[in-house]
């Protein structure tokens, strides 16, 4: 996903250090974002029809950040093995910012539409400050809590993108980046809504996985 340089995400200070070499040293590059996988926006259901493809951490489940209705870029990963090799080839992304979503959406919307397609409430959790807080704490005690480490990551990705809006289309056009979807418009991207039907029929693969 979309991250400020400036963002509050030790993550992204080692890859802004990579892109700086790169460009130190005048090698050509092209750097690909592809938002948030649709995965992490699949909701736990009190059925439990979803669970086999629920990949977050049980902190990080149904967990909608602010008010839910800030829009960011999310993929469905069938996409990215497209839109990757004709980014990879095309002159027009060297030296340059792509991001190749499949859709924007928020987070509101997505679990509207799994509550539609589900027929089930979706159980939504708040707190992503005060979890930053705990976790930031709990490092401050201990440094070499790895647990809290990995943690305090994905709160901070989650801060970046739905509280910063450095994933959303404001946020990405302030970042510099180049849209998939202006440079390739005839590319047919998998809805959410398809992607989800899928999740419920019990067909979705789970990432790194072979089921």
């Amino acid at each position: 996903m979309a991250v400020s340089p400036t963002a509050n995400s030790s993550v992204q200070k080692s890859k802004e250090m990579a892109y700086a070499e790169l460009r130190a040293i005048d090698l050509p590059f092209t750097i690909i974002d592809v938002g948030w996988w649709y995965h992490g926006f699949i909701p736990q259901l009190a059925s439990g029809r979803t669970d086999y493809t629920v990949v977050l951490p049980e902190f990080l489940r149904n967990l909608v950040p602010d008010d839910g209705n800030l829009p960011t870029h999310v993929v469905d990963c069938a996409d990215i093995e497209k839109l990757i090799p004709r980014i990879i080839v095309d002159p027009r992304t060297i030296n340059q910012k792509v991001m190749a979503p499949s859709a924007t959406m928020s987070f509101n919307e997505m679990f509207a539409i799994a509550e539609e397609l589900s027929k089930e409430k979706v159980m939504k959790k708040e707190g992503l400050q005060s979890m930053i807080s705990g976790f930031d704490a709990q490092l401050q005690e201990s440094p070499q809590n790895a647990l809290a480490a990995i943690v305090k990551f994905c709160l901070e990705y989650y801060y970046s993108s739905f509280i910063e809006g450095d994933n959303s289309p404001d946020g990405v056009t302030r970042l510099g980046y180049l849209l998939a979807a202006d440079l390739y418009p005839d590319f047919q991207p998998v809805s959410f809504q398809d992607f989800l039907l899928e999740v419920l029929k019990g067909d979705i693969r789970i990432p790194y996985s072979r089921r």
